[in-house]
């Protein structure tokens, strides 16, 4: 037994000698240097990705205005011209529970006809938002609701009712794009691009919409001869991420 502990005692002290001579080295860190000599470089691309849409869907303000000296009056000739609006709307293929009020008011107002007259009246004000899903009878519902009483169109916008989608599809040519940028980069420096090591949605894929201008009507539709014509043209749906990539020196 005695002989056994001698033997490991020697053992150790053997090694331990081993170490401080030379013969086997301790374990190291990586220094600094070396970490940032090994560590991969990295490079920042921003891509974007653009889809052109038709528009299936479109919201229409259709209003009414009207003013009077006495306020009941203005409020009820109102709603007597805003009640065949909606009719018309409705007849013209649109459903009630796709319209609705954006705004009522009734206030007073004046109508100057000089410098030092003026006549005090109140405007009754209401608007409609209509949805619009058959976009090639937008025209005709304008008409339609101009004829019934109808004197304020404030806007059209045109957008597309499932955005997901399209939104999607953007994404994807934008990561197309950062990475062609990333291997134009790095191909002039005869680099490769790695796999991404973080990237980050620089759009939010809200609601997409082109509004046309501002329509006034001054004039009843019935004085007019032709129907209104509205052209909804293509919408474009459009993201942006950044992308970094780690290539070795």
């Amino acid at each position: 037994m005695m002989k056994k502990m001698i033997t490991a005692g020697l053992a150790l002290v053997l090694v331990a000698g081993l170490f401080f001579t030379g013969g086997i080295k301790p374990p190291t860190t990586i220094s600094e240097a070396a970490a940032v000599e090994s560590a991969d470089y990295r490079l920042t691309t921003k891509g974007e990705g653009t889809v052109a849409v038709a528009p299936d869907i479109a919201y229409i303000n259709i209003g009414v205005v009207t003013e009077d000296e006495d306020a009941s009056v203005a409020q009820s000739e109102n709603a007597k011209l805003m009640t065949r609006v909606q009719e018309a709307i409705r007849k013209a293929g649109v459903t009630s529970d796709n319209m609705k009020t954006m705004n009522y008011s009734i206030y007073k107002s004046y109508n100057y006809r000089g410098e030092d007259e003026r006549e005090e009246v109140y405007k009754a004000s209401n608007t409609l938002k209509v949805t619009v899903r058959d976009l090639d009878k937008i025209g005709d519902l304008i008409d339609a609701a101009s004829a019934s009483g109808a004197n304020q169109i404030n806007s059209i916008e045109f957008t597309v009712e499932d955005q997901n989608a399209y939104y999607e599809e953007a994404l994807v040519l934008a990561m197309e794009n950062a990475k062609g940028k990333a291997e134009a980069i790095l191909g002039s420096l005869n680099k490769t691009a790695q796999m991404p090591v973080r990237i980050t949605e620089t759009s939010y894929g809200g609601p997409i919409m082109r509004a046309s201008d501002a329509i006034a009507f001054s004039a009843k539709a019935e004085s007019m001869s032709y129907s209104t014509p509205i052209e909804s043209g293509d919408i474009e749906v459009s993201a942006s991420v950044t992308v970094e990539y780690d290539y070795s020196k």
